[in-house]
């Protein structure tokens, strides 16, 4: 791609030289910096030699290499949305061969997570959560503020205080779940974490559900037979550890 091939800064400089020594006498014969924009500003249709100019044909060059990656892009892309369709054990084969997940995620890596408070102005505990391109509304209880409620023993009544507001105490050890498959390949069985939809469905892939809460470690699973339940359960506690950090933030 261009980004990955700088133009040489002499080069450049040397091309803008050459630019300013074409248009000062041009701009020399005006008389007024209107007329000389003008002349700068229709240079491309007035000016014969124009696109010969080294930095014209520099940057059109850049600008033509640029769009020839995202074309090229573009069609890498559409034919993967085929094979998508048509065979995707297939396009998933070729992805694997080169340690990589159709979504571009390495094997033990979670989707990205994005967990917003107070979404919604009217309500005192609203937040969502972003799980990748998976978005949910949820109830904050630790956004959840109530008023004080004073107990008076003389009318043996409650007294409410809206100007005084109290947050939750909750439990900093929520329980996480944490999905994981294990992806049958060329190479052997794979473990993946957190699998997109397309994962899932592929066929003879083996489910495994993980719930972290402490240090208790809960491992349930369906179509395989896991072979270092060890392994999983710490990878699933490292996800816990940072999803707790995201909630309490």
């Amino acid at each position: 791609m261009a980004a990955d091939n700088p133009i040489a800064e002499d080069q450049l400089a040397e091309a803008i030289r050459s630019l300013v020594n074409h248009f000062v006498p041009l701009l020399k014969e005006t008389t007024s910096v209107e007329q000389a924009e003008e002349i700068l500003r229709n240079a491309e249709e007035t000016d014969e030699n124009f696109h010969k100019l080294d930095v014209v044909a520099l940057l059109t060059s850049r600008i033509e290499s640029g769009l020839s990656m995202i074309e090229m892009k573009f069609e890498s892309d559409s034919v993967a949305e085929a094979y998508k369709q048509i065979d995707p054990v297939l396009l998933n084969e070729k992805f694997l061969e080169k340690d990589i997940r159709l979504d571009g995620r390495q094997f033990l890596e979670s989707r990205p997570v994005l967990i917003s408070k107070s979404d919604i102005k009217s309500c005192d505990s609203s937040s969502s959560v972003r799980i990748g391109e998976t978005k949910v509304s949820v109830v904050a209880l630790r956004n959840l503020r109530l008023p004080e409620v004073i107990l008076n023993d003389e009318f043996n009544v409650e007294l409410v205080d809206d100007s005084i507001t109290k947050g939750l105490k909750l439990d900093a050890n929520v329980p996480v779940v944490t999905s994981f498959v294990c992806m049958p390949s060329k190479k052997g069985h794979l473990l993946m974490m957190d699998p997109s939809r397309e994962e899932e469905s592929l066929p003879s892939v083996g489910m495994i559900r993980v719930t972290v809460m402490g240090d208790r470690c809960k491992l349930s699973q369906n179509g395989t037979a896991l072979s270092n339940s060890h392994f999983v359960c710490e990878q699933a506690k490292l996800r816990t550890q940072f999803v707790q950090k995201l909630i309490l933030s």
